[in-house]
C-alpha cells in the first residue's frame, strides 16, 4: 500500500531566480535511491519465473517516487548556500571560486552521504553560461537554449486543437523569455 507524499514540487521559477552559471547531474535521480527499510522491500517484488525479485533501490514507475526524491533533494541541498535544486538537477551560484569550492565540497559530501552518485559526463563546472532546464543561465541574463529557440521559430500554425495544445504546452513552458506571449498565443 502506498501512502501518498504531499510535497510539492519544486518551482522553476523559483530555482531560476537564484541559479546561477554552475550545474551538476544526478546520475540516476531517485531510481538510485535506496529502498529506506529492508525489511519493506518484499512489498516491492515482482514475480518471475516462480520467483521473487527485491528492489534494493526504488524502482521507475513507483507514484510517490517523485514526491520521495524531492524531499530528499530539498533536506539535502536547501540548507547550502548558493545550491539550487529541480529534482535530479542542482546548480552552484556563487560569488568567487572560493566560495564556489567551499559550496561544491558540501554538496558532495551530502550526495555521498545519502548515497546518491553525480554523472560526471553531464557536470559543468566553472562555466560562464550553461543550459539548464532548457534555458541558457550565464554572463548575467536568462534567455532560451538555441535548439528551444529554433524549435519554436521554425513552428507551423496549429491547425488542429492537438497541435494548439502541443504549441501550448511547448511555448507556455518558456512564456516568461517570449516578448507578448499572451498576445500571441490567443489567435486572431
Amino acid at each position: 500500500i502506498l501512502v501518498p507524499d504531499s510535497e510539492p514540487t519544486p518551482r522553476v521559477d523559483a530555482v531560476f531566480s537564484a541559479v546561477g552559471n554552475k550545474t551538476l547531474f544526478l546520475k540516476d535521480g531517485f531510481c538510485e535511491r535506496l529502498l529506506a527499510d529492508p525489511s519493506q522491500r518484499c512489498f516491492s517484488a515482482p514475480h518471475f519465473r516462480r520467483l521473487l525479485y527485491h528492489f534494493r533501490y526504488m524502482p521507475f514507475g513507483v507514484k510517490t517516487a517523485p514526491a520521495v526524491f524531492a524531499k530528499l533533494m530539498r533536506k539535502m541541498v536547501d540548507r547550502i548556500p548558493d545550491v539550487a535544486r529541480y529534482y535530479d538537477d542542482v546548480s552552484v551560484t556563487t560569488g568567487s571560486w572560493n566560495q564556489h569550492h567551499t559550496a561544491l565540497q558540501t554538496l558532495f559530501g551530502c550526495i555521498q552521504a545519502v548515497g546518491l552518485t553525480i554523472r560526471p559526463t553531464k557536470c559543468r563546472l566553472g562555466m560562464v553560461q550553461v543550459d539548464f532546464l532548457g534555458r541558457r543561465i550565464g554572463k548575467g541574463q536568462l534567455t532560451l537554449h538555441g535548439k528551444t529557440r529554433d524549435k519554436i521559430k521554425k513552428a507551423s500554425v496549429p491547425t488542429t486543437k492537438w497541435q494548439v495544445r502541443a504549441d501550448i504546452g511547448l511555448t507556455g513552458y518558456y512564456r516568461d523569455l517570449i516578448p507578448d506571449y499572451t498576445q500571441r498565443s490567443v489567435g486572431h
